[in-house]
């Protein structure tokens, strides 16, 4: 899944917090100072008198602190700033085993729902490398969303790829290649920065670039599909080193993606970092 807390916010109650607040050595007040701490997390927070009314007391702190949608969030990062400050609110609480607890109960949820974070100590939450390509997975989806040319071969690349299921012969491995090449070409075309609509033409354009090394590595990866036979053109036989096969759809289809960045206009490096998607 490798996907964001945001999507399991609310599994949170039953993995977590109830389980914090059936320890024996719990305080009372639990909610009230956890709902303190998530307030500043939220777009729609209450005022200073509803927020001293909802801690005035433990039921209704713990019913507000409950009513708390995924939508409520202002983003992904800051759930995930309230999930650390949280166990800094538990050790002020001086509850033995309290904090540890939390931070047991946190990992395991993390682990079971595959989500983009590795939990380090005293309490970090760290997106994880797979965890990052899965946002960028999700922003290149989200740009075929807006685009209907992007979109249709962006759904030609998932169909090429779902037809691997009935085996990974050259045929369906160069395909699978070839209509890779054909989403980020599109993408790289839409950029505001370039006229260009071969892959290498438009690399040559942007200057989004740090090092023309960079630039000439996706040029060549472009010359690899257009010189291999029957990936996008005739090639030349001559130039073959060995038959591609599954390690090939894996390095070239990653080493792929990984150039989207440099092609996509909108594409905000932070937000895919930190999963505010």
């Amino acid at each position: 899944m490798q996907g964001g807390i945001l999507q399991v916010w609310e599994d949170t109650y039953r993995e977590i917090w109830d389980q914090l607040a059936e320890h024996g050595n719990a305080p009372t007040d639990l909610y009230i100072e956890l709902y303190r701490e998530l307030v500043p997390r939220l777009a729609a927070r209450p005022n200073e008198n509803e927020l001293a009314t909802l801690t005035s007391e433990p039921v209704l702190a713990e019913e507000a602190f409950r009513a708390v949608s995924p939508l409520d969030f202002t983003s992904e990062s800051q759930l995930i700033g309230f999930l650390e400050t949280a166990a800094d609110v538990l050790d002020d609480f001086s509850c033995k085993g309290l904090t540890d607890l939390y931070f047991r109960l946190l990992g395991s949820f993390v682990e079971k729902y595959s989500l983009r974070y590795d939990l380090r100590r005293p309490c970090s939450l760290s997106p994880t490398l797979s965890g990052i390509f899965s946002s960028l997975m999700s922003h290149i989806s989200a740009v075929a969303e807006e685009d209907e040319h992007v979109g249709s071969l962006l759904r030609e690349f998932e169909d090429s790829i779902r037809d691997l299921r009935s085996g990974r012969s050259g045929f369906r491995i160069k395909t699978v290649i070839q209509k890779q090449c054909n989403l980020l070409e599109a993408i790289g075309a839409a950029h505001p920065n370039t006229s260009a609509s071969g892959l290498g033409a438009i690399a040559n354009e942007l200057d989004t670039w740090p090092h023309a090394a960079l630039r000439d590595a996706l040029k060549n990866v472009y010359k690899f599909s257009c010189d291999y036979p029957g990936i996008r053109h005739a090639g030349q036989p001559a130039n073959i080193l060995g038959e591609v096969a599954t390690r090939d759809l894996i390095g070239v289809g990653i080493v792929l993606i990984g150039f989207a960045p440099y092609l996509i206009d909108s594409l905000d490096g932070e937000a895919i970092f930190l999963g505010d998607l």
